[in-house]
């Protein structure tokens, strides 16, 4: 009896995936690993003068380092093209065909200089990537805001069904398990949000109004649910822009580095005004005295060690987000936007071993676990980090299904999967090879009788020949 379980190959693309979950947890350890605040932090710089500009360092960081590393690649990128060996120049030559001939021959032999000569209305790029923008700090403000009602799980529904009606896919029995699997978590979610309400230690907005909560929860995931639903939409549209459009993944990371840089740092000049920063409400949306450039580049007290790790930080912020972003984009590419839903669950699984491992090294070497699993910071601590953890491990458990890693091989959950369809092609090209050859034989007998009839009357043709010509003599 065949197993129900087994490991699939491996994906060369899958690289991105492993890429993107190193790099995203480098950059997260150099302002901070924590889970609350009930471990030790895990952080490569110490807090100095300029750590509580958080929003000024993602300006530079996130935005400005992105567009900055993504023009020099994007001038590489033309300088390795213009730069081709004489022989693809020479062999496009040879290929191009005269002016008289269809049009329809001149798209088959057009070349990458010619598809960049088609005109792109630059507005709804500009829209789109701003739109990109957007989506992804409302998104990290609802977070922040409401706590524990981030449903990623709706998300993935979402964006499968998006892609299947957008790029014209047939959504397999197995993906379909995997959106199956993932609504487990939704109950791990739903008993964490119950256990928030008995909480005294921490309490989100609709914990502090829990008189309200019977519509600010509703209201909550009437927002949420347009954003994610935007979030699909923008990654499934980065997709055809790379696939359809030709636009390289660089030059859409110069766009929204330089968008982005530019749009926030409105805000930072907003908050450098007074009349703005008086006013708390709109520390909302990004006003905050610590969000100026004023107060950023006016700090007084600082020392030189204060300034070279702010600088050794924003540098090291910049090549690793850019690389996030560029592995992301890639992932998109190469493989699908349903695969980058994946990526919040399966970093935070990492997020929280790495944070383990790190902590239980630093109790060990500092004899002090004061720090580990400190439930002081938290009520409930424990079930919660047990069912974060559990929803985490359920939607790496799927996602090693949808990659194919892991196989189900029954109910028929691995009959559209790679393998099995490579077999299936396979054990066909067999049985075509069987029918040709069978049909040669036969081919080959029907000569074979056509010759001996052929010899045969040859033979009856001669001999009637030679009896006439005795008779005649």
């Amino acid at each position: 009896m065949a197993s129900c379980i087994s490991i699939g190959n491996y994906n060369k693309n899958y690289i991105y995936i492993i890429l993107y979950i190193i790099i995203a947890l480098s950059n997260n350890s150099l302002y901070g690993i924590n889970y609350y605040v009930a471990f030790n932090e895990l952080k490569i710089f110490p807090d100095y003068k300029f750590s509580q500009f958080s929003f000024i360092r993602q300006i530079f960081s996130t935005y400005f380092g992105t567009f900055i590393l993504a023009f020099i690649f994007s001038i590489y990128e033309r300088k390795k093209y213009h730069d081709s060996p004489d022989k693809i120049k020479s062999n496009k030559d040879e290929k191009e065909p005269s002016r008289n001939q269809s049009s329809s021959i001149m798209l088959i032999h057009e070349d990458g200089k010619e598809k960049e000569k088609k005109k792109i209305a630059v507005f709804p790029i500009l829209a789109f990537v701003f739109g990109w923008i957007l989506e992804e700090q409302l998104i990290e403000k609802y977070n922040c805001t409401i706590s524990h009602l981030d449903f990623w799980m709706l998300e993935l529904i979402v964006i499968c069904y998006l892609n299947s009606k957008i790029f014209k896919l047939e959504i397999y029995k197995h993906q379909k398990f995997v959106l199956l699997l993932s609504l487990f978590p939704i109950l791990f979610k739903i008993v964490t949000i119950i256990l928030t309400f008995k909480s005294k230690s921490f309490q989100p907005i609709y914990v502090q109004y829990r008189e309200h909560s019977y519509w600010i929860i509703p209201l909550a995931l009437i927002i949420y649910i347009p954003l994610i639903t935007l979030k699909a939409y923008i990654f499934i549209k980065l997709k055809w822009l790379m696939d359809l459009k030709y636009i390289s993944a660089n030059k859409l990371l110069m766009t929204y580095g330089l968008i982005g840089a530019a749009f926030y740092s409105i805000f930072a000049i907003l908050s450098s005004f007074k009349y703005f920063t008086d006013n708390e409400n709109l520390s909302y949306i990004f006003i905050d005295k610590k969000n100026s450039f004023s107060e950023y580049f006016t700090t007084t007290d600082i020392e030189w060690s204060d300034i070279l790790i702010e600088i050794i930080a924003n540098v090291l912020g910049m090549l690793t987000s850019y690389f996030i972003k560029y592995n992301f984009m890639m992932i998109i590419k190469y493989l699908t936007a349903v695969h980058t839903v994946f990526l919040t669950p399966i970093f935070y699984f990492f997020f929280k071993v790495v944070l383990l491992i790190y902590n239980v090294i630093y109790c060990i070497i500092n004899n002090n676990w004061d720090k580990f699993f400190d439930t002081n910071s938290m009520d409930f601590l424990y079930p919660k980090f047990f069912l974060d953890t559990s929803g985490d491990v359920f939607s790496f458990f799927g996602f090693l299904i949808y990659l194919e890693i892991i196989e189900l091989n029954c109910c028929d959950l691995n009959y559209n999967i790679r393998n099995t369809i490579i077999s299936r092609g396979k054990i066909e090209l067999i049985n075509i090879d069987d029918e040709v050859f069978d049909n040669l034989n036969e081919s080959d007998d029907e000569d074979d009788n056509n010759d001996i009839n052929k010899a045969n009357t040859t033979e009856s043709i001669e001999t009637l020949i030679r009896v006439k010509s005795k008779e005649i003599n």
